[in-house]
């Protein structure tokens, strides 16, 4: 027996994503070398499939979950990634985790998040409460690694670095141009 009343239900799913943390570093030194990104899906009626996909700056597909086909009002997911993608580190830059659901009713959602990867020479800085790629001075002599778009040659030795005097051993300076010392141990850069 029926009362007549009939439920239509015109509302997408609720997806939220999150990536815990939301920066990776790709240096291997055991610190944010990972994120898990966690998927919330609810739905007042039935969920019945959902996806994962994390993209690169440019919008292409690096990394796919696929589809899983559900019969539920709640889905909740933690997927572990290490920013790699056919066995290669990718490269730095703001990628964005994005999780697609559907329910019963056909209606599609989506949610997503951005997920931060710093490259191998690159560190966590914060600007404006906010976690970004820096790119350091580990020696702490004022200037960053040339590894990641600084100037210091050496970033592990104070003393090399543009400007620093030649010592007749190596390039102290960082200008790339080899070091002749004449006779009286007098050191000339370049010819």
């Amino acid at each position: 027996a029926s009362d007549g009343v009939k439920i239509v239900d015109i509302t997408p799913p609720s997806v939220t994503v999150t990536p815990d943390p939301g920066v990776i570093t790709t240096d291997g030194d055991g610190l944010n070398d990972a994120t898990v990104i966690h998927a919330l899906i609810t739905d007042r009626t039935t969920v019945v499939e959902w996806r994962l996909d994390i993209l690169d700056p440019a919008g292409a597909k690096v990394f796919a979950r696929p589809v899983e086909y559900v019969s539920t009002t709640r889905v909740e997911a933690d997927l572990p990634w290490d920013g790699m993608a056919s066995g290669k580190r990718l490269p730095g830059g703001t990628y964005r985790v994005v999780a697609y659901a559907t329910d019963i009713g056909g209606h599609a959602a989506l949610g997503e998040a951005p997920l931060l990867i710093c490259d191998q020479f690159m560190g966590v800085g914060e600007e404006g409460g906010e976690k970004v790629c820096v790119c350091p001075d580990r020696d702490n002599d004022g200037y960053t690694d040339m590894r990641c778009g600084g100037t210091d040659c050496d970033d592990y030795d104070r003393m090399k670095h543009p400007g620093a005097y030649e010592d007749c051993t190596a390039d102290m300076n960082c200008d790339g141009k080899p070091v002749i010392c004449d006779t009286g141990k007098k050191c000339l850069d370049g010819y």
